[in-house]
């Protein structure tokens, strides 16, 4: 469904100290992962013709028309995919990802015969897109994969003009209008319906509910507004200087905060009080790495 990038292959993975370097925490999420996207597909997509996204949606397609044994085509498929993935990110990545695959054809041939948990299809691409997009995030943050043409997406954007994300959303695109022009027009829109679920719950495995937040504040109070932050809040602030042009050149203090959704009108009422007239802007992070809490609050340290 989704392949993080490079750099992000160890984020929110499993820990590598103590215990948890046991390889029993490695195949763990991958094992969870694959049983929810086996639940998934058995219990809700395939019993109403909704079809996934990539390599595992043609298998789908292939096994709706042809009446194939879908585990063996959704491992066979996606095996010549795993050079990518050992070219991109090393044997570590294949043989976790040649373990889940494993595990998914496995747990499929476990649930089967497919019958639905639901008689409507909108429920069954909602809640099958949710333990879909789970299990996917599960392998994700075990570094793994059980989708080729995310790989392959990957490798294409390095040789086009194109992003991930943009070859990505143009393959399962086509995925989906063969399942409209095979299947039927609403299994098409279901589908997609389906991975639009999938893909939201993805992200809320992969970076929580609790979306962070980074924002950049102008001001003249810089110091007095760092100050109520750490008290306050208990964030640390990076502060540097700058200066605003305009009808005059102004020696302005910039601070950088990350914190989360939660805070920001509260972080916005502190600014107001010190500087009315503050520049905040606020935007999403995706992912943070590093502490950027204090250790305790400052009026502690003070008493």
């Amino acid at each position: 469904m989704s392949t993080p990038p490079k750099p992000r292959m160890g984020s929110g993975a499993v820990p590598r100290c103590g215990p948890c370097r046991h390889p029993f925490w490695r195949f763990l999420p991958l094992t969870l992962g694959a049983f929810f996207v086996a639940f998934g597909f058995s219990r809700f997509f395939l019993p109403h013709h909704i079809v996934d996204a990539g390599v595992n949606g043609l298998a789908m397609l292939l096994a709706y028309r042809l009446h194939l044994f879908l585990p063996a085509l959704i491992f066979f498929f996606n095996a010549p995919f795993l050079y990518l993935g050992f070219r991109e990110f090393g044997g570590r990545f294949v043989l976790g990802a040649g373990y889940a695959l494993l595990a998914l054809a496995f747990f499929l041939g476990a649930l089967a015969p497919p019958f639905p948990l639901t008689g409507s299809p909108i429920l069954a691409s909602i809640f099958g897109g949710l333990f879909v997009g789970l299990g996917i995030g599960l392998i994700l943050r075990g570094q793994a994969s059980v989708d080729g043409m995310d790989l392959l997406a990957l490798v294409l954007s390095e040789r086009t003009d194109f992003s991930v994300g943009e070859i990505a959303l143009a393959l399962n695109a086509v995925v989906f209008a063969l399942a409209a022009f095979l299947l039927s027009p609403e299994s098409g829109m279901y589908s997609a319906l389906a991975y639009y679920v999938a893909f939201r719950t993805v992200d809320v495995v992969l970076q929580g509910l609790d979306e962070s937040r980074s924002v950049l504040i102008v001001t003249t109070a810089g110091g007095e507004i760092a100050e109520a932050v750490g008290r306050e809040l208990g964030r640390t602030v990076t502060r540097f200087a700058v200066t605003c042009v305009g009808e005059r050149e102004e020696p302005r203090t910039a601070l950088y905060i990350v914190l989360t959704r939660l805070e920001i009108a509260r972080l916005k009422s502190l600014v107001l009080d010190y500087d009315p007239d503050a520049i905040v802007v606020v935007e999403s992070v995706h992912d943070v790495v590093g502490a950027h809490t204090l250790k305790r609050p400052v009026r502690e340290e003070g008493e």
